[in-house]
């Protein structure tokens, strides 16, 4: 139970409340549409929003992001969920997430520790540097103090990034196969079928 309370509180503070149902519907409602859809980023985006979740959520004895697609998901839930002003902050977010590492390292798959270390310092801000960042949740982008702009983008778009992550991975069907005992759960569940 722990698990839970801690997602529920991190995903509330960033700003995201969905139920289970609510993120089932909305992936199935965006794969029943069948017209070919344009990418939401470009090819370069990709490759670092991917790098950036094998380095989040590697392969351990479950699977990554990178086995559960959740580079598919999370693209999906920028462009189909967000509203148009949470999806430019994290297109913001993630250009100047790109362009910082760009500078201080080659993106490789040989600078997986250098990501891991460059995250983990980022992600362990202290707690008035996340009380800042909240208040300024509040604000338009345009009233965001310049000399803080750069890393509250970063931090946004990270954190953002990390709660779309643990949201795929716990409502993936094969986390939850490895989650849950077959017996627990005797009639399969099927959306739309009540």
């Amino acid at each position: 139970m722990e698990r839970r309370s801690a997602i529920k509180m991190l995903l509330t503070s960033i700003g995201i409340t969905a139920s289970s149902q609510t993120l089932i519907t909305l992936v199935q409602a965006s794969q029943q549409n069948h017209r070919p859809k344009k990418p939401y980023f470009n090819a370069s985006q990709r490759a670092f929003i991917k790098q950036l979740n094998n380095t989040i959520l590697p392969e351990t004895s479950t699977p990554g992001a990178e086995t559960l697609k959740l580079q598919r998901f999370v693209e999906t839930m920028v462009k189909e969920t967000f509203p148009e002003k949470q999806q430019n902050m994290f297109v913001d977010g993630l250009r100047i997430t790109q362009e910082l590492f760009n500078k201080s390292m080659i993106v490789d798959e040989t600078t997986q520790q250098d990501h891991t270390a460059h995250l983990t310092q980022f992600l362990s801000i202290t707690d008035e540097q996340r009380a800042t960042y909240q208040i300024l949740d509040d604000l338009p982008p345009e009233r965001i103090p310049a000399e803080i702009k750069v890393h509250y983008y970063q931090y946004k778009f990270l954190f953002t990034l990390r709660a779309l992550l643990i949201i795929g991975f716990m409502h993936h069907e094969e986390i939850a196969k490895l989650q849950r005992d077959a017996k627990d759960f005797p009639v399969t569940y099927i959306p739309g079928n009540c």
